[in-house]
């Protein structure tokens, strides 16, 4: 019985992980969220102290994917009406971004800014 509701209780707390804080007061507003409430430029990465407030967007419109680590942030966005593919990687400490990347370009910076950050973009 304990079993149970120890498994119940891991899978409410992995559950309800916030993926879309990405560190140091950079957000991840999925595209499902920014249609609930409301955000008409879709799927966005911004800054800000407050959460849901996007004075400082940093990638706009259609992000796909973001991954972070404690200094970076790397990105995937794919413009609308477009199958074209742009690729971001952001300095959190210095609040630098690098972008829109060309796929190869991005993973040759990556690799020289020794970025361990990695996201399926097929």
């Amino acid at each position: 019985m304990k079993k149970t509701y120890f498994t119940v209780l891991l899978f409410i707390i992995f559950s309800c992980a916030d993926n879309t804080n990405l560190g140091n007061d950079y957000y991840y507003l999925p595209e499902y969220e920014a249609m609930d409430i409301g955000y008409p430029n879709g799927a966005i990465i911004y800054k800000s102290f407050n959460k849901n407030i996007f004075k400082d967007v940093k990638i706009s419109a259609n992000v796909k994917k973001a991954k972070s680590n404690i200094n970076y942030i790397i990105a995937l966005q794919i413009p609308k009406n477009s199958s074209k593919r742009n690729y971001f990687i952001i300095d959190k400490r210095y609040d630098k971004i690098y972008g829109p990347l060309e796929k190869i370009d991005f993973y040759k910076l990556k690799s020289k800014m020794r970025i361990n950050l990695n996201f399926d973009d097929k």
